[in-house]
């Protein structure tokens, strides 16, 4: 079992404990997957998916596609309600991208993400596109 800032009660542990019976830890760091998933071809596959909309929507540009882990560390530190933590965020593994354009552009790029395979997964980061 994981270890926790604070210990919790029997219940508690016996619901963690069948969660991570099942191989469900809700304390891993799932950056380890990103990165396997990213190495295996979904970074190329990503940007395939970008490109192909960008091209089918016009006028609209990818204005930030890879973070290295610490451009993620200093963006966290300036932002740390906007921006994921370090080692969690989809442009650290190449599998994400902040776009703009104009409104109608955006809204567009909106409605037609899924029918490229793509997702605009946060209200409050209306720029924000990923695998």
């Amino acid at each position: 079992m994981s270890s926790y800032l604070i210990e919790p009660n029997e219940r508690v542990k016996k619901v963690l404990a069948r969660l991570e019976a099942k191989g469900i830890d809700l304390f891993a760091d799932t950056s380890q997957k990103s990165r396997q998933a990213a190495s295996s071809g979904s970074r190329d596959e990503f940007l395939s998916r970008l490109n192909a909309l960008m091209n089918a929507v016009g006028g609209v540009k990818a204005d930030t596609h890879v973070r290295s882990r610490a451009e993620q560390a200093d963006l966290y530190r300036r932002k740390p309600g906007l921006a994921a933590r370090p080692g969690h965020s989809k442009h650290e593994v190449g599998i994400a991208a902040d776009v703009s354009g104009n409104k109608a552009s955006i809204a567009k790029m909106h409605a037609l993400a899924p029918k490229y395979g793509l997702r605009f997964p946060m209200d409050y980061e209306p720029w924000h596109i990923q695998l």
